[in-house]
């Protein structure tokens, strides 16, 4: 999948497109491939280094839309749409500027 990320604080500069594995989801985890992501303060800030023990390298994003392509709740079909308010992702779990959540 592809990512932008960044490995260092900083403005829009720090930002790179990455090449990443498709994560898997586990047990009570959806995989979603993104349609859209939004930009908020909290990514702004974050990208920033505003909260502290925020894991480097990160995957910038943390609401989306996007369609479920594998479900481990067996609850979503695939092709479901969903909108994702990402507080795991924020907090160091996979993030929405991503081709797959």
């Amino acid at each position: 999948m592809r990512a932008i990320r960044h490995h260092r604080f900083g403005g829009p500069e720090v930002l790179v497109l990455d090449e990443l594995p498709t994560p898997e989801p586990g047990p009570r985890e959806v995989l979603l491939r993104v349609h859209r992501a939004a930009l908020n303060h909290f990514d702004v800030l974050s990208r920033e280094g505003i909260f502290p023990g925020m894991p480097l390298p990160r995957i910038v994003g943390i609401d989306c839309t996007g369609f479920v392509e594998r479900d481990g709740c067996g609850l979503l079909a695939p092709g479901t749409p969903v909108v994702v308010l990402g507080e795991r992702m924020g907090n160091g779990g996979p993030g929405a500027y991503a081709t797959q959540v």
